[in-house]
């Protein structure tokens, strides 16, 4: 082998130009073959609200929210109750006549406010969602409150409900929920299945406590 001259080896203080160093940046991008199963997953892992379920009612008031489609659901006795679609002879006519002979108070009286299909917060088990509701207001010595999340809790002064299919229910169990709770009149009008007209029977209740007694009128 042949000996390398001095003269040909590389000076000392020469070196071999070092390569650039640029900084590497990862972007992980979503793989959609696992994504998708995944946001599907979390899209149903609440179950929907189901007539009959047994829930409380931060449970109930959980899914309900998540079912913006749905119209009308009701907590009572820790259950769930879904309503059927209405009718206009057997609901809608008589619901539009209650509100109006509601809101006709409310305007010749002072310190009252009504509200139609607003959701209540009677107590842990019971969350109806009454076809109206008339309220003194706090601030006139009401005995509910609007409370931080903007739904009546309490005990409303006046319940009404349009009752054709639902009115075994609504006298009943409902009854004895809102006379429990402290609701002062509880009025049902109840409408015959195959009505072709939108006169009907109307009962009112009147809650055992501070209102006095049980009443029931018929007309």
């Amino acid at each position: 082998m042949s000996e390398i001259a001095a003269s040909d080896a590389l000076p000392l203080s020469v070196s071999a130009p070092r390569p650039s160093v640029v900084p590497i940046v990862a972007t992980v991008l979503p793989n959609p073959v696992l994504s998708s199963p995944v946001i599907r997953v979390l899209k149903t892992s609440l179950p929907p609200l189901e007539q009959g379920d047994h829930l409380s009612r931060d449970e109930f008031e959980r899914r309900y929210h998540a079912m913006p489609q749905t119209k009308k659901a009701e907590l009572i006795e820790g259950v769930v109750h879904m309503p059927s679609p209405v009718r206009w002879n057997q609901h809608g006519v008589q619901h539009a006549k209650l509100l109006w002979w509601i809101q006709c108070y409310v305007i010749e009286t002072l310190g009252i406010e009504a509200g139609d299909n607003a959701t209540v917060r009677l107590d842990l088990d019971n969350e109806p969602q009454p076809d109206a509701t008339l309220i003194i207001e706090p601030s006139h010595g009401g005995q509910v409150v609007i409370d931080e999340d903007g739904y009546v809790s309490g005990a409303p002064e006046l319940v009404a409900e349009v009752a054709a299919s639902t009115a075994s229910f609504d006298l009943h169990k409902k009854f004895r929920v809102y006379r429990r709770a402290g609701v002062c009149e509880y009025l049902v009008w109840r409408v015959p299945r195959m009505a072709s007209t939108s006169y009907g029977e109307c009962s009112i209740k009147r809650s055992i406590g501070s209102c006095g007694g049980v009443r029931i009128l018929s007309g």
